[in-house]
């Protein structure tokens, strides 16, 4: 119970420092010095969710060319075992 505890709270604390962060460069970008304090935990879980959905696609990507490259390589070398005997 206290792992998914310090879990959640490592999340939970992630998503404020993101939320905080791109509101900060929002604020930079159009020179608004107020912002809703009840928009950064929101916008924070949204970035995480988005960097969690960009890395998963790509994994998926990834592992795609990872698996055809090694039964390539699989078919080589058992090619070139029948070709030695």
């Amino acid at each position: 119970m206290e792992t998914i505890n310090w879990l959640l709270v490592y999340i939970y604390s992630l998503a404020n420092l993101l939320g905080k962060f791109l509101l900060d460069v929002l604020s930079l970008i159009f020179h608004f010095s107020n912002y809703p304090v009840k928009l950064i935990d929101p916008i924070g879980f949204l970035m995480i969710l988005t960097i969690f959905f960009v890395v998963v696609i790509y994994a998926r990507r990834i592992a795609k060319w990872i698996l055809i490259i090694s039964w390539i390589f699989i078919a080589f070398r058992i090619a070139i075992v029948i070709y030695q005997s």
